[in-house]
């Protein structure tokens, strides 16, 4: 089995390596195959290439799926929409998927419809473009005709602002600050949940709840 795997820390001083090393060697110990990429203060290390993403495969060997949809069931079940979006994530979840790259794929379009978003949506692996870090992300943008590249702000750690700047690209560091919003269990909120949380708790709102007090 192909796995990849990504470590980051904001620090990237140990606990991104610890991580890393430890997840090396248990998947060796298992006979897998293993690649982890490293984030952090010192950039990307190890950077995963786009065929070893597509390449990397779902552990069907355990009941995985069952346990995540278990999971999701019981700690949502009585939240407002749970019952309006349910039926759309218990389907990817009955599917039967051995790449990781096309179940992720599946799960972010079903997202993006339920937020009803309509962006259309590359895979680099389609693009036709290679490179690293700075040059891959500009590739990117070239290829799918972007002026301006929105990343999260620890980019600022390895992306070279100044390349940006002379290629005539728009460079967002975007910091995110999740906003609050009822929850369905009592006490205080917790924040920076999963989407489905979102979702399963404010429906139809939930894109407004994401950009309200934003500029578009």
């Amino acid at each position: 089995m192909k796995i990849v795997a990504v470590t980051a820390c904001p620090t990237g001083i140990a606990h991104t390596y610890m991580a890393a090393e430890q997840l090396e060697k248990s998947a060796r110990a298992a006979g897998h195959q293993i690649k982890v990429e490293t984030q952090g203060a010192m950039g990307i290390e190890n950077e995963l290439s786009a065929q070893e993403i597509r390449e990397a495969e779902v552990d069907n060997s355990t009941p995985w799926a069952r346990k995540h949809w278990r999971a999701l069931e019981w700690n949502y079940r009585r939240a407002p929409h749970f019952k309006t979006y349910a039926d759309g994530f218990r389907e990817l979840y009955d599917r039967p998927w051995k790449s990781f790259c096309e179940l992720t794929c599946a799960f972010i379009e079903l997202i993006l419809r339920v937020l009803g978003l309509s962006t259309p949506m590359e895979r680099t692996s389609a693009l036709g473009i290679t490179g690293e870090s700075t040059g891959l992300v500009l590739a990117m943008c070239k290829a799918t005709g972007a002026d301006t590249y929105i990343s999260g702000v620890h980019g600022k750690d390895y992306l070279d602002v100044a390349e940006f700047e002379r290629q005539g690209i728009k460079l967002v560091f975007q910091e995110f600050q999740c906003p609050v919003y009822p929850q369905c269990w009592p006490g205080e909120f917790i924040p920076n949940l999963s989407i489905v949380d979102l979702i399963f708790n404010c429906g139809p709102e939930s894109l407004k709840v994401l950009t309200r007090d934003r500029h578009a």
